[in-house]
């Protein structure tokens, strides 16, 4: 099993210098065509400055791979023969993704260019609300259920899975690792996942699997998402507001988890030392009090509190209706009860986001995990906040804006950094 940011090439003895330089040469080959598309192999040649013979030799076994099909013919205003154009072929490999959060388990099938080929939800009874079945015999500490509800999707449920073609299993999980506890810590999910129970599950489908932390995985999506629409960005911070709070962190291209792997807890930030009670331990931590669930109390304590006509006019009768887009309305009609409420909520998460850039220096700031569905009004806040105190130097040139890529953020997310940074060929 492996992990986030763990290298493509492991310290596998058995590996001989030449075999660890012909991955990574046909790695980066392979990397550069899924980068620029359409390129030649005089391109590769040029960017590579490897010699054709080697550029042609580790194209060729490509193409006999099936991970790269030639296109046609280049347009150049050269004389003499056209470059032949290639490209990633889509339907080379697949990446099945089990992204799980608090309502369920998301399963996409991806191909190479990262298009859906099949995609279902399976709900689970260990959500938010009741965590698990007084009557099921599963162990909450083990994680026994989410891996035997993985493999039922695989062999039973997906259709579409062409099993030469898998390159490896891809979780995304809402959570710590453990390193000492051998632990997939999902409080979300109201489960521990024991490793021990994963590499059982990679034993029985007979694939590895790659496994990741969704805000980073949410993170590694954003930063290449922005990226393809001309926004050069390399440093980015990624916060995923849910039902908790989590934190993705991107540092010169490359996802950053810490020596421990437990870097981005921005919910687990104290800013009350003898606040709230946390699941965690402490007090005070920041996703007692920033969290979509936390929006929608504050919001009809404060409207019942006022006795709020135009709030539950727009709740068609009962506060009990009250949804996000409902209070994001609502805060831009200006009503006083609601504006104060998310204001405050604005305000304290502000202060996780600016705690976040003084550690890190990061001034890429991108919201998302439901939160956004508040609207540009909370969004502006935010910004309005990072701009009050121009003297500053912490909140000179920060840049908040929501997510882009949408709900599966995490589950693209983690199939990219699959490719990009796991995936091996020759091995």
């Amino acid at each position: 099993m492996k992990y986030l940011t763990e290298p493509i090439i492991s310290n596998n003895k058995k590996l001989n210098s030449q075999q660890v330089i012909k991955e990574e040469n046909i790695k980066q080959l392979f990397d550069l065509i899924n980068k620029h598309r359409d390129i030649s192999r005089a391109g590769l040649v040029r960017i590579t400055k490897l010699s054709p013979t080697t550029v042609s030799t580790l194209i060729d076994e490509l193409v006999a791979m099936g991970l790269v099909t030639e296109t046609g013919l280049a347009k150049t205003t050269l004389a003499g023969r056209k470059p032949i154009k290639l490209k990633i072929a889509p339907d080379g490999l697949q990446i099945p993704v089990f992204s799980l959060n608090r309502w369920g388990i998301q399963y996409t099938l991806y191909d190479l260019e990262y298009n859906e080929i099949e995609a279902l939800f399976v709900p689970h009874r260990a959500d938010q609300y009741g965590g698990f079945d007084e009557d099921s015999d599963e162990d909450p500490d083990s994680g026994t259920d989410y891996a035997d509800l993985i493999y039922d999707i695989f062999t039973n449920k997906a259709k579409r899975i062409d099993p030469e073609k898998v390159a490896a299993i891809c979780i995304s999980h809402p959570g710590l690792y453990l390193e000492e506890d051998q632990t997939f810590s999902c409080s979300a999910l109201h489960v521990s996942i024991r490793k021990e129970v994963l590499v059982d599950l990679e034993r029985k489908l007979g694939y590895k699997i790659f496994i990741g932390n969704s805000s980073m995985c949410f993170a590694y999506a954003e930063k290449k998402c922005l990226n393809n629409i001309g926004e050069d960005v390399h440093d980015l911070l990624y916060l995923n507001v849910t039902n908790g709070i989590g934190a993705g962190i991107v540092y010169h291209d490359e996802i950053f988890t810490g020596p421990s792997i437990t870097a981005g807890e921005l919910g687990h930030l104290s800013i009350d030392y003898k606040g709230k009670k946390c699941r965690c331990g402490s007090r005070g931590c920041l996703e007692n009090y920033v969290n979509t669930d936390a929006v929608l109390s504050a919001v009809k304590k404060a409207v019942s509190r006022t006795q709020c006509s135009e709030m539950l006019d727009l709740a068609q009768g009962s506060y009990d209706n009250i949804t996000l887009e409902m209070v994001g309305e609502a805060y831009d009609r200006q009503i006083e009860a609601v504006r104060n409420a998310i204001d405050d909520i604005a305000e304290k998460l502000f202060t996780g986001i600016y705690g976040m850039i003084c550690i890190t220096g990061i001034r890429r700031i991108v919201i998302g995990g439901g939160i956004e569905r508040l609207g540009d009004g909370f969004l502006n806040k935010l910004v309005e906040l990072s701009m009050a105190d121009t003297d500053n130097v912490f909140t000179r040139n920060v840049k908040i804006t929501y997510a882009k890529s949408g709900f599966k953020g995490d589950s693209v997310g983690i199939a990219k950094y699959f490719i990009d940074k796991v995936f091996t060929i020759t091995q």
